[in-house]
């Protein structure tokens, strides 16, 4: 009783320093996506931001991977979220007094902020996995799955008035001070964690997690394609508000709020249901994910838009929390941080290619185009991973007759 105790209250804060630090710079992130979508030159620029923010992660995703099994978990979600006070602070007085071209402050904040969310990101999934028990891995996913989406629509409803009234670099500095919600709750989550003593270059490190379980890795990576075209749709989706429907910051707002509201209504029913069939449950909500994409190009009206956005807030978040629940059941703590770093390896290697080829097209083909590629894309994919359940070792994986361990 008193574990359980332990570690219902753990969680509780865990959410809270989840759901407080992702929307801590929502409001900037919303300004700048609309910032550079109204412009041909602005989009390239966005696309090209994107770019180098994944270049840098995948370059630093094997170094991520062994930080975050070597030093606890809650040290390095400390330090990232000191070092964005530190950064927002000052820049937000500097853009404040000295009136520079707004694209001089956006660009270097969105890169920092894009590639220390990298390892912020990997690291509380990690410390999530320290802190809930092996039977409330499923549950406990369902709540995150909440808190990580209550940001999406805290976030933009603070934008609104943040953006309308004070300005976008006070918008920095909003988010400088929610930061310090996280860095308490944080602070007091009893993590239990005891990292093993590895050097960050032995035969323990992330490529040879890669070598070692390359299909179980690939056909995870597979399932993870929902999340890819949504950090892809980050980039289209802005575009597709302001070029097809005429939209403008607040639409990208509520856009961005109805994904959210969909997604915790998701994440609520899986933290009740979810106990096992995690591969079926990632499959089906992986179908529904398609059918949004299908829609999507075709919804020149905003309510229908807000519908197919609305199917995507159930079809990716309800493949994650199915994903994510299957790892954690079938890959040893302290072998996730390099298990998920080769599986971004992955990742990041299709997001930039999809990243480059979009941002290329952008401009000549339309979003509205680009937006049924993907979905045409996600069909192909998820035939792929299919077939590859006909290896013996991706058999062996889903039924849990292998664990992952090095």
């Amino acid at each position: 009783m008193k574990k359980m105790l332990s570690e219902n209250k753990n969680l509780l804060m865990f959410n809270i320093s989840r759901t407080s630090s992702i929307t801590a710079f929502i409001p900037f992130e919303i300004y700048a996506m609309y910032f550079f979508s109204v412009s041909p030159s602005g989009r390239y620029i966005f696309g090209i931001i994107m770019i180098v923010s994944v270049i840098i992660g995948m370059v630093s995703s094997p170094l991520y991977g062994n930080i975050i099994d070597l030093i606890p978990r809650k040290l390095i979600i400390k330090k990232i979220l000191l070092s964005w006070i530190f950064v927002s602070i000052p820049l937000s007085l500097i853009w404040k007094f000295f009136k520079f071209p707004p694209i001089i402050y956006i660009v270097p904040f969105m890169l920092f902020i894009g590639v220390t969310d990298e390892l912020l990101w990997r690291s509380l999934i990690a410390l999530q996995q320290n802190i809930a028990s092996y039977k409330n891995y499923g549950k406990s996913n369902g709540i995150a799955e909440i808190s990580g989406q209550l940001p999406t629509i805290i976030g933009p409803a603070i934008s609104i008035p943040v953006l309308l009234y004070l300005g976008a670099y006070f918008s920095l500095l909003v988010g400088s001070l929610m930061c310090i919600i996280p860095l308490y709750f944080i602070s007091r989550i009893n993590e239990n964690f005891i990292p093993e003593s590895f050097k960050p270059r032995d035969k323990k490190g992330t490529f040879n997690m890669a070598k070692k379980y390359p299909y179980e890795i690939i056909f995870i990576f597979l399932l993870n394609f929902p999340y890819i075209m949504i950090s892809v749709g980050n980039f289209l989706k802005p575009v597709f508000i302001v070029t097809v429907i005429h939209g403008n910051a607040s639409s990208i707002a509520i856009s961005e709020m109805v994904y959210a509201v969909f997604a915790s209504f998701t994440g609520m029913i899986l933290t009740f249901t979810l106990k096992k069939h995690e591969i079926l449950l990632a499959y089906s909500f992986f179908s529904m994910y398609i059918i949004g994409s299908l829609l999507m190009p075709f919804s020149g009206i905003f309510m229908i838009y807000l519908i197919c956005q609305g199917i995507h807030g159930i079809g990716n978040p309800g493949t994650r929390i199915s994903r994510n629940t299957f790892v954690m059941k079938h890959v040893e703590n302290k072998y996730s941080g390099r298990f998920n770093s080769a599986l971004s390896l992955f990742t990041n290697a299709s997001r930039l290619l999809l990243l480059i080829i979009f941002t290329t097209f952008i401009n000549i083909l339309g979003s509205k185009e680009l937006l049924f590629l993907s979905a045409i894309m996600l069909i192909i994919i998820i035939s792929l991973s299919i077939l590859i359940t006909r290896k013996p070792e991706v058999k062996n994986f889903i039924n849990g007759k292998s664990i992952i361990k090095l």
